[in-house]
């Protein structure tokens, strides 16, 4: 993983867009030296699904995989990075600081401002499902190695409804990966509502709406209470930690801008996630 401290007009250049004018990849063409082969790097900008954080001599003697999860319509490195810098704390002190740890980032496509896409958070949880199944196809006869999450806002929702989904499976292999959770770490999980006033005039009556009415303050009760009771039978053994961490500073809220019709956050600030919804543990 790359990141940049500003994008040279030749990147910019080579960026293929998608239907919706974002940039999702980079094509860059490299000529070699001698043999004058020309090779094209493709640069993907999007980062969906499974993006390695971790060195790869990580991988050789890894005794923990680490899965990150983004949270409301943002860039899979969301609050992981910093802003207006290359720092991700992610790669830059934790794989470096642990270097045990396999780390990857889950990137979803859950964009407010588009309503090309009908996915919510079911799918997200399906799809980091596959994924987990996909990369650790190991021998399961040996001990688990052991699973640790990172999520935030909305990805703390992702990662609930996957271990739900784990629970209710008959595949081995899903059993394997949700008797291997260890740790899951959340910052800001919305787990008993969120203002989603700003997002709500954002969203509209685009499909995004429902996975936004679970974290509704007023309309949302009843389907948060099911998922966090699936949750708690589904991580239910004793050697397991959820670490919850809430919000000390109110964030800026999104506004339309009223002549480029672009979403920015320069509204009033809020609590968006109060500390009781964040720190709500298990039953």
């Amino acid at each position: 993983m790359i990141t940049f401290s500003g994008t040279s007009s030749r990147l910019y250049s080579a960026g293929a867009d998608d239907t919706r004018g974002k940039t999702t990849e980079w094509r860059v063409n490299i000529v070699h030296p001698l043999s004058t082969q020309t090779d094209t790097v493709c640069i993907d900008t999007q980062l969906t699904g499974f993006t390695p954080a971790s060195p790869l001599g990580n991988d050789k003697e890894h005794l923990i995989d680490c899965i990150a999860i983004h949270g409301w319509g943002s860039h899979a490195l969301g609050g992981f990075k910093a802003h207006d810098d290359t720092y991700v704390w992610l790669r830059d002190s934790l794989a470096k600081d642990v270097p045990r740890f396999r780390v990857f980032i889950y990137g979803y496509a859950c964009d407010l401002t588009t309503a090309d896409s009908i996915s919510g958070v079911d799918d997200y949880a399906d799809t980091l499902r596959r994924l987990l199944r996909d990369m650790r196809g190991q021998d399961k006869t040996g001990p688990p190695v052991p699973l640790v999450f990172i999520a935030h806002s909305l990805g703390g929702m992702v990662l609930k409804q996957t271990l739900i989904r784990m629970k209710e499976s008959s595949d081995s292999a899903d059993n394997y990966n949700l008797i291997s959770v260890y740790r899951a770490l959340f910052f800001g999980v919305p787990s008993q509502a969120m203002d989603t006033e700003a997002l709500a005039a954002m969203v509209g009556d685009k499909p995004q709406r429902y996975d936004l009415s679970l974290l509704n303050q007023e309309v949302g009760h009843r389907l948060r209470s099911r998922q966090h009771e699936d949750f708690c039978k589904a991580l239910d053994f004793e050697d397991s930690k959820i670490i919850q961490f809430f919000e000390t500073r109110k964030t800026s809220t999104v506004i339309e801008d009223e002549v480029t019709k672009k979403w920015t956050r320069v509204g009033p600030k809020k609590l968006l996630v109060n500390p009781t919804s964040a720190t709500f543990g298990r039953l």
